[in-house]
């Protein structure tokens, strides 16, 4: 369930990314700046921790 959300989430930024270049949006640059310093480090900072959880939660 979780792979697909990201997944689905991934998929729709960056078909949003692909209209708004295609477009030549003037929205573009803040679509970009929000992707890159709130959306991915939020989603890296997911990724590990729930890694972190599986790795802890197998007796380790």
């Amino acid at each position: 369930m979780g792979g697909g959300l990201f997944l689905g989430y991934y998929y729709g930024a960056y078909v949003g990314y692909l209209f708004l270049a295609a477009t030549q949006h003037d929205a573009l640059p803040a679509f970009s700046t929000a992707m890159w310093t709130v959306v991915i480090p939020l989603t890296v900072l997911t990724l590990l921790g729930v890694s972190i959880r599986e790795w802890w939660g197998e007796g380790h």
